[in-house]
């Protein structure tokens, strides 16, 4: 039996997401991008879906029990990557070796091996091979459920406003015993105030995110590798907010997040020395980012009722938030509350749409999906997004 099918075997089955185009099944997972859609001149009926081409960048430091897992659960893919590079940072414990060994024959597997740098090095050096239009990242000791890139890929055709995807993942290993509370699928829209003025993270760990090539072009390469050595997940996400991403969460565990002693981070205790060297470190990024981008900081605290209309039910607390950076950007206070009364306007019209989105849903799923679809995942559509 193949590793990742043992792998996978008690695995609860993950329903499938619908498909809001008119025949799920004109989808073509071999046909390489050609725009978001190309007429079927063969024949009579909807046109042929043609799909982005897609790059799984693995990055690896010494994580030999679990490399080879990991890249098998990338490999059995019901909608294959079309190209899996693997990202070797120096490892001594034989976790090269064992990647040669078992994957040099395979065609769309490309292994490399560089000196010690750190996870962000490798995420440049992913880069750097990739060509993919949608890039996936995974860390060497977590795994892929076989449905993962079908679900993202699709949702990125579906969505063509979306750059950034953030998927839930379930704990593996040494689990917590209080788990992490479940995000709800919702379109986060555009967080770049959150980051810069509250340092808002709006993601999910490594495995858990793929975004558009155009956004990580913006995004990488950040200068400070030796900054990065663990904890890269955080050029992503917060790199990617201030240059403007459009978020979106997907609440469906397709990645598997292994919990073990040699985390570099995850289950790691933090000094107070360590927690201000890394929130020093962060300060920088932050600066490199807006610098880079040419925002002027003494103007954004304008744009806050703006951000704040793209993020779809955004709860209380997040309306208490976007307010209390008013104070935080120095607007006068006339402009404080008219912006808080106009972000409260669009908070309490999402909360009247949410209900009435939730019994389309319901309806929707009645009427089109089959029985062993679960109709509390709500459908991503371009129309249901807009800001009120």
């Amino acid at each position: 039996m193949r590793f990742a099918v043992a792998c996978f075997q008690d695995t609860p089955k993950i329903p499938p997401i619908p498909m809001s185009i008119p025949n799920p099944g004109a989808i073509d997972r071999d046909a390489r991008p050609t725009g978001a859609f190309s007429a079927n001149l063969g024949s009579v009926g909807p046109p042929v879906i043609r799909r982005p081409r897609t790059s799984c960048l693995v990055n690896s430091y010494n994580y030999a029990p679990y490399v080879c897992e990991a890249v098998e659960t990338a490999i059995e893919q019901e909608l294959p990557f079309d190209e899996i590079i693997v990202v070797d940072d120096g490892s001594t414990d034989g976790s090269l070796q064992r990647l040669r060994g078992r994957f040099s024959s395979v065609d769309n597997v490309t292994i490399v091996s560089k000196p010690n740098g750190g996870q962000l090095s490798c995420f440049h050096e992913g880069k750097r091979l990739a060509s993919g239009d949608l890039v996936f990242f995974l860390d060497a000791d977590d795994r892929y459920d076989s449905r993962y890139n079908l679900h993202a890929t699709d949702l990125y055709q579906r969505r063509s406003d979306v750059d950034f995807l953030s998927i839930s993942f379930r704990e593996i290993g040494l689990v917590r015993r209080r788990p992490l509370p479940a995000k709800p699928t919702r379109d986060y829209g555009i967080s770049t105030l959150a980051a810069i003025f509250q340092r808002s993270w709006i993601g999910n760990p490594t495995s858990c995110l793929s975004m558009r090539s155009s956004l990580l072009s913006r995004v990488l390469p950040y200068p400070d590798e030796a900054a990065w050595r663990i904890r890269a997940d955080d050029v992503l996400v917060i790199g990617s907010s201030i240059v403007g991403a459009h978020k979106f969460h997907l609440d469906q565990p397709l990645v598997d997040y292994r919990l073990h002693a040699n985390n570099g981070f995850a289950n790691q205790k933090q000094s107070p020395k360590s927690k201000m060297q890394q929130a020093l470190q962060l300060n920088r990024l932050i600066r490199w980012y807006v610098e880079q981008m040419g925002y002027d900081i003494s103007l954004l605290g304008y744009l806050l009722p703006r951000e704040f209309r793209t993020l779809e039910r955004p709860s209380l607390a997040e309306w208490m938030r976007y307010t209390k950076m008013g104070s935080t950007t120095n607007l006068p206070w006339s402009q404080r509350i008219g912006f808080a009364l106009l972000m409260m306007d669009h908070y309490l019209r999402q909360r009247r749409r949410s209900k009435d989105d939730a019994k389309r849903v319901a309806a929707d799923a009645e009427a089109t999906v089959s029985a062993d679809f679960n109709p509390r995942l709500p459908i991503p559509s371009d129309s249901g997004q807009k800001a009120a």
